[in-house]
């Protein structure tokens, strides 16, 4: 049947071959006289680094345990670090501890999580697998357990492990602090108080007036828990970190939460919580306690009135007298040493 043309009374047109072979090496000829374009987006795959995932995924069982870790299957993990041959454990990057425990609040309940996650640390230990790793976010395992509240887990990792409270940022101290952890708070401070104490004091150094820089905000564990008007957790740094008021922590908190804190703190005693009182000295900021000190050693023993005198003398004055002016934002400090107490009384 013989073919029929289209609707459109378009007819075939007969096509000259030797042409379109000629255009087509025509433009070839032209793309090839033309540069070759540059790609916009430069290739970092021969100068990026090695990161300790993947050497983990490259290692046929490091692979599914990270994983596992996310999905919280201690259980399989701690039984795979135990069957795992030297070689296999040279391999591991890291103990993915403080993942585990970063994940296991994702999951319920917690008391069986806290179990696995120990059963899982002491199977690192059988294998001289260091536990306090760093995460992504530079928390090691020690500040996690503390600051998810696992107080077993911690004292297992700062008793039996003798891991350090001070690796990672923040320290394990301030976690605890920030999620208002007061059993690990504790534990932190009857175990380690000695390497702790000295870091509460640098923190109360840093704080300092003449070290103050507008704009930056020091971290301490006293302040964080001043800003979370957490009364347990200032009576713990009280009572065990023997922990005094920086002048940052009162500069920035001393308008409505300092005095909110002190008055649920001292409710029920006959205390001025505006005035100074042996009680009260250690809320008083640094420069403050340092003024009342002077007073108390160097003035009141060469003075002829008794020291009952000038316990009541130091009960009239408030707290930020000397700080107020050293740290205010309206000067610096050089201006403040030059200020004259004539003239700012005119």
């Amino acid at each position: 049947m013989a073919s029929s043309p289209s609707s459109s009374g378009a007819t075939d047109v007969p096509v000259d071959r030797s042409t379109v072979s000629n255009s087509t090496s025509s433009v070839s000829s032209v793309a090839a006289t033309q540069p070759q374009r540059r790609s916009s987006r430069r290739s970092n795959a021969g100068n990026r680094r090695q990161s300790w995932m993947d050497v983990a995924f490259a290692s046929p069982p490091w692979g599914s345990h990270y994983k596992d870790i996310g999905h919280c299957r201690f259980a399989k993990c701690t039984k795979r670090i135990q069957n795992a041959t030297d070689t296999e454990i040279a391999n591991l990057p890291k103990s993915h501890l403080a993942d585990a425990i970063s994940a296991s609040t994702a999951y319920t309940p917690k008391g069986k999580h806290e179990r696995l996650l120990m059963d899982y640390t002491r199977a690192l230990l059988q294998r001289n697998i260091d536990p306090n790793d760093l995460n992504r976010w530079q928390r090691s395992a020690v500040s996690c357990a503390a600051y998810h509240g696992y107080p077993k887990l911690l004292k297992l990792l700062i008793v039996d492990a003798n891991c350090s409270v001070t690796l990672g940022t923040p320290h394990a101290l301030i976690a605890a602090v920030e999620n208002g952890q007061h059993e690990c708070m504790t534990i932190l401070l009857e175990h380690r108080k000695e390497e702790l104490l000295t870091i509460l004091n640098k923190e109360e150094n840093d704080g300092a007036s003449d070290k103050m820089i507008r704009g930056k905000h020091p971290e301490s564990a006293l302040e964080k828990t001043v800003a979370r008007r957490d009364v347990t957790s200032v009576q713990i740094l009280r009572d065990q970190g023997n922990t005094r008021m920086s002048d940052s922590c009162y500069w920035y908190h001393r308008q409505k939460v300092l005095p909110s804190l002190l008055q649920a703190m001292y409710d029920g005693h006959d205390e001025n919580i505006l005035a100074w009182s042996k009680c009260l000295h250690w809320s008083f900021p640094t420069t403050d306690r340092r003024m009342i000190n002077y007073i108390w050693h160097l003035i009141a023993p060469n003075s002829d009135f008794p020291k009952e005198v000038w316990l009541n003398i130091l009960s009239f004055m408030g707290r930020g007298w000397w700080m107020d002016a050293s740290s205010s934002a309206r000067r610096s400090i050089s201006d403040v040493r030059e200020w004259n107490v004539i003239d700012s009384t005119n």
